[in-house]
């Protein structure tokens, strides 16, 4: 955040936890609380001797932002609460700053794996719109959405499978007047996971497809990246990593919220890659 400590308007908060302070501390300022600044006044815990004492409280030096570093984030915020209104979804969204002109939207709903979809159609989609209409609004801004709450589809298949898979055990211990040994129980159970596997392999959804949020923000960073030496070398840049075609649409939608450059995919099926190009230079 830009700013001294004199030239803002700091506060002293004591209060029983830091989280307990932070909320005192955004009252008292008008701001909100995750966008209050501070830091842990070491004081408070010795004495005017310089001895350590033990306290029941800590107490925090915050104050608020600089309205010109928070308000691409904020518009960013209010456009994401106002989408998820008309969806009538109940959620709650969050923001924090990670970086100049960079915010990380975080969105709780109980609802959570209808905003993501299948391997995160809806949340690509979503922050797509989201850098399109805001990101133009508020130039140089970049947004990243990040879900919780709810049920995660993997866990709830995963309870699926092990609750037929018992299912099935206790009905064929019926059928055989016996329950199955151990070495049965295996069998089929991996016998069930090699017919698993060629469906997916066959869908094409197979583990290569599917990919965790860490993952996909570690993509969207390297694509902007690559997207900044595009456009500071007008050179254009591969992505040489193999990609397959849910990852290459990941950097086609995170490329298109940046204005100066494009994509464009080389090669033929599996072996496609990735191409960033500066506007000027294509």
């Amino acid at each position: 955040m830009s700013g001294t400590a004199e030239a803002r308007q700091e506060i002293s908060v004591e209060a029983r936890t830091v989280g307990d302070a932070l909320r005192a501390a955004a009252t008292q300022l008008g701001v909100d609380a995750e966008l209050v600044q501070h830091r842990v006044d070491i004081s408070h815990f010795r004495t005017p001797e310089g001895r350590p004492r033990p306290m029941d409280t800590v107490r925090i030096l915050a104050w608020g932002p600089n309205p010109d570093d928070v308000a691409g984030a904020l518009k960013g915020r209010d456009w994401v609460r106002g989408l998820l209104q008309h969806m009538e979804f109940e959620a709650t969204v969050k923001m924090r700053l990670t970086g100049d002109k960079m915010a990380e939207l975080i969105i709780d709903s109980p609802r959570a794996r209808h905003l993501v979809g299948r391997r995160g159609a809806n949340l690509e989609a979503i922050t797509y719109l989201l850098q399109a209409v805001t990101g133009r609004q508020q130039l140089g801004w970049t947004y990243t959405l990040s879900i919780e709450g709810g049920e995660r589809r993997d866990d709830r298949r995963d309870g699926e499978r092990r609750n037929d898979r018992h299912d099935d055990e206790r009905r064929g211990g019926r059928r055989n007047g016996a329950r199955m040994s151990r070495d049965q129980r295996d069998d089929r159970r991996d016998s069930r996971r090699r017919r698993d596997e060629r469906g997916r392999d066959r869908d094409g959804e197979g583990r290569g497809e599917q990919r965790s949020e860490r993952d996909l923000e570690r993509l969207r960073g390297l694509s902007r990246r690559l997207a900044q030496e595009a456009l500071d070398t007008g050179e254009p840049i591969r992505i040489r990593r193999a990609l397959n075609s849910f990852e290459r649409r990941v950097v086609h939608m995170t490329i298109a919220g940046i204005d100066g450059v494009s994509t464009t995919s080389e090669g033929e099926g599996s072996h496609k890659t990735v191409l960033i190009v500066a506007d000027a230079a294509s």
